[in-house]
C-alpha cells in the first residue's frame, strides 16, 4: 500500500509506535496482552524503519515515532488537551472493547486508552504535519475513526478556519491463512521482511506454496503489475494449474520487491531443485544454511539429529517419526531409516548436504569454518 501511494508522487508518513507499543492494542484480542520490555520494542522499532527503508521505500517515504509527542506529554495535559474530545460511551461501544467486557474477561485501563493514544497521534500529524489521511488494516478502524472524532472536535471547538482538507481514514483487508487466522507476529505465524528472519527462501517458498484460491487476491493486493498482467497470468496458470505459474509469478514478484531480483532469482531456483522440476542445481546461497558447532563432522551425524538441529523439526523424536513416515530427505533422496547418517559421499559441491522436511521446509547444513 505504501508503494502504491509513493508510486503516485505521494510521500507517505510511516509511524512507528514507540509510545502505543509500550501499551498493546486490545484489537482482535481475547486476553490481555503482556507489555513488552522498552528495550525489547526499541530493538524492534530499528529493525522495522531498517526493513522499511532498505527493502520497500528506500527514500521515498518519511519515518515519524509517536513517542516524539506521546513521552512529552504529562497525565494532565493528556486529559485537559485531548481527554475531553472523547466520549466514554463511544469507546465502550468500539468493537475491541465491546468484546472484551462481554466475554467477561475485561479490559484494562492501558488497553482501554490505546484508542485514545492512537487518535492522538493522528490529531498531532494533522495538526503539525498536515497528514490527511491515516491507513490501516480493518482491525484498526476503531482506532481510526478516534482520531477522526477527536480532528473533527478540535476543529470545531477551536472557533478558527481551516483550510486543510477533511481528515480521512482508509482501512484495507488483512492477509489471513487458509482458515481465516491472522497472519502476525503475536498470531504466532509472521512472515518477516527481515532476512534474518525469514529467508528470502522461506518468503519465496512461502507464496509459492499458495492455494489456488487465494492467489488472485494476493497478486492484486502484493505485486505491483497490472491487472491486464495479472488476468494473463491467471488464465496461463488455470489451463495448467499443475505447474502453479500464477503462484511462482507471485513468490518472485514479492522476494524480488523485499530482497532483489538476485535473491529472487536464486529463491526461483532453489524451489525448481527441491521439487525436481528441471535438474539445474541451486547456488548454496540459495538455501537457507545451518552450521555445524565447530569441530561436529558431516560424516557420520544422525540425519534425524541434524533435522531437529537445523528447525526442520521441533525435536528429535518429531524428526524421527517424519523419518519413519517417509517425509524426510537427504540430497532429494528419501531417508529410509530413523537411523540413517551422513556419509562423506553425501557432502555435495554446495559445501553440505541438503536436508528437506515435508514438502516446504528444506535447509542446507554445513560445517563450521574452520
Amino acid at each position: 500500500m505504501l508503494r502504491r501511494f509513493a508510486a503516485v508522487g505521494v510521500k507517505p508518513v510511516v509511524l512507528l509506535g514507540g509510545a502505543t507499543g509500550l501499551l498493546g492494542d486490545p484489537s482482535g484480542k481475547t486476553a490481555e496482552r503482556t507489555l513488552m520490555p522498552v528495550d525489547e520494542l526499541a530493538r524492534n522499532m530499528a529493525s522495522i524503519e531498517a526493513s522499511l527503508r532498505m527493502q520497500l521505500l528506500d527514500g521515498r517515504m518519511e519515518v515519524r515515532n509517536n513517542a516524539e509527542w506521546m513521552a512529552e506529554m504529562g497525565a494532565l495535559e493528556l486529559l485537559r488537551e485531548y481527554g475531553k474530545h472523547f466520549r466514554v460511551s463511544a469507546m465502550l461501544a468500539r468493537d475491541a472493547v465491546a468484546s472484551r467486557l462481554e466475554s467477561g474477561t475485561g479490559i484494562s485501563f492501558t488497553e482501554f486508552a490505546y484508542q485514545m493514544v492512537q487518535g492522538i497521534d493522528f490529531a498531532h500529524l494533522y495538526e503539525s504535519d498536515a497528514v490527511a489521511v491515516q491507513i490501516g488494516g480493518s482491525d484498526q478502524w476503531g482506532n481510526i475513526t478516534a482520531g477522526l472524532d477527536l480532528i473533527r472536535r478540535r476543529r470545531s471547538g477551536d472557533g478558527t478556519p481551516h483550510e486543510r482538507p477533511d481528515a480521512v481514514g482508509v482501512t484495507y483487508p488483512l492477509l489471513t491463512t487458509a482458515d481465516g487466522a491472522k497472519l502476525g507476529k503475536s498470531a504466532g505465524n509472521a512472515v518477516w521482511l527481515d532476512a534474518r528472519l525469514t529467508s528470502p527462501f522461506d518468503l519465496y517458498q512461502y507464496f509459492a506454496l499458495a492455494p489456488d484460491a487465494d492467489v488472485r487476491t494476493l497478486l492484486c493486493a502484493l505485486t505491483e503489475l497490472s491487472l491486464d498482467t495479472i488476468e494473463d497470468e491467471l488464465a496461463a496458470h488455470f489451463a495448467q494449474p499443475s505447474e502453479r505459474r500464477a503462484q511462482k509469478t507471485l513468490a518472485a514478484e514479492v522476494t524480488r520487491m523485499v530482497h532483489g531480483t538476485g535473491a529472487a532469482g536464486e529463491a526461483a531456483r532453489a524451489s525448481d531443485a527441491l521439487y525436481a522440476r528441471d535438474g539445474e542445481a541451486a547456488p548454496a546461497s540459495a538455501y537457507p544454511r545451518h552450521e555445524l558447532a565447530p569441530g561436529a563432522p558431516l560424516d557420520g551425524a544422525s540425519v534425524v539429529a541434524l533435522a531437529a538441529a537445523a528447525g526442520l523439526a521441533p525435536s528429535k523424536s518429531a524428526a524421527k517419526r517424519l523419518a519413519n513416515e517417509g517425509g524426510l530427505y537427504l540430497n532429494g533422496e528419501r531417508v529410509a531409516s530413523k537411523d540413517a547418517v551422513v556419509s562423506a559421499s553425501d557432502i555435495s559441491e554446495l559445501g553440505g548436504v541438503v536436508i528437506k522436511a515435508g514438502k516446504r521446509k528444506v535447509v542446507l547444513v554445513v560445517e563450521a569454518e574452520s
